[in-house]
């Protein structure tokens, strides 16, 4: 299913948590307030980023969702604190 952010929203999806070789997650410390994912779908009111972006974004910015299994984060442009790359 595709998904398509209305105005200037844009879909985000979230660099995966480590793992080790055994599967387990490995879990970062608490104090990081930001979070880095990657841009896969932008409104038609988007200026800031495009798709395929590398963004830092807040870590409670925007609304999760799951869209056949996979974890994304719906959020406005102005919730992106950098383009990274």
């Amino acid at each position: 299913m595709r998904i398509r952010p209305l105005h200037k929203n844009i879909v985000v999806r979230p660099s995966e948590q480590p793992k080790n070789e055994y599967g387990i997650l490995i879990v970062q410390e608490e104090k990081k307030s930001e979070t880095i994912g990657e841009v896969i779908s932008c409104g038609e009111g988007v200026q800031s980023v495009a798709v395929g972006n590398k963004v830092l974004y807040a870590r409670y910015a925007g609304a999760p969702v799951t869209i056949d299994g996979e974890e994304l984060t719906v959020m406005h442009e102005a919730d992106v604190l950098a383009v990274l790359g």
